[in-house]
This record gives C-alpha cells, structure tokens and sequence, in this order.
C-alpha cells in the first residue's frame, strides 16, 4: 500500500465510511467530503468576489472616456451602472459569505481557547452576541475587536 492510499484509509475510517468500491462513487464521495470539511466554500467565494473585482474594473476601464450607450434587452434597457451594480452586488454577496465564515471560526476558537498561564475559566456567554453582532456594521466590529483585543 502507498502512503496516499493508507491516508485515504485513515480518513474513511476516521468518519464511519467505508471506501466505494468504484472509482466513481469514490471520487464523488471524496470531492463532498473535501467540499464539508475545509474552507472550499470560501476559498470558492473569494474566488468569485476577487473575479467580480477584476469584472468590475475590465467594466470601468471599458466605458472610460466614452459616451454612455444604452442597450435593449429584452424590451428593457441595459445601462452600464445596470451592470456595474450587479457586478457590484455579486461581489459583495461573496465576499460576506468569506467574512461570514471567518467570524464564526474566530468565535469557535475565541470560545474553546486556554490559557497557559492559569487554570481555563471560559468566556463570558455575552461574548458570542459580540462575535453574533459583528457581521451587522462597523461599530459592532469595532466593539468585537475591543473585546477581543484585536485592536
């Protein structure tokens, strides 16, 4: 057996599943596994805002200096700010699910944290509505930096 296919092993075992017998099913079932357990779904988020960004300013650079031109589509009219803010909603939209996801593993870590030098007391319960609360505007960011002393 290789190293790979004895790490493979481990994995199935670890979670309660046994490996498939085709390598298609096997291949499917190890791309969900990868897609639940890692940050696939913000690396892919990311992906797309980083896409939308560079869209964005192909967009921009495109229409520079040029007089507007309106586009009918569809028997509706297709403006250049029709599709820069719709590339500037895809972007954002992304991007919050990136943020999203990095407030709630900062909040697991801020919760199963110790301390070395003394005896682990817990946090307070008050702080997960800080790290709940963070995602809505700056100044509840800025609290949660304050309390976590990030700042």
């Amino acid at each position: 057996m290789t190293d790979q296919t004895i790490l493979e092993e481990d994995v199935h075992r670890s979670i309660g599943r046994t490996r498939s017998t085709t390598s298609s099913e096997g291949v499917r079932w190890y791309g969900r596994s990868i897609m639940r357990g890692w940050w696939a779904w913000e690396l892919i988020a990311a992906t797309v805002s980083i896409l939308a960004m560079a869209g964005l300013l192909a967009v921009l650079l495109y229409v520079d200096r040029h007089k507007q031109r309106v586009w009918n589509v569809g028997g509706t009219q297709l403006t250049v700010n029709t599709i820069i803010a719709a590339i500037g909603t895809i972007m954002r939209s992304s991007l919050l699910l990136v943020v999203a996801g990095a407030l709630n593993q900062s909040a697991w870590n801020w919760f199963v944290c110790k301390r070395k030098d003394k005896e682990f007391e817990g946090q307070p319960l008050k702080d997960f509505e800080i790290f709940s609360e963070a995602a809505a505007n700056s100044w509840n960011s800025m609290k949660l930096l304050w309390r976590t002393k990030g700042l």
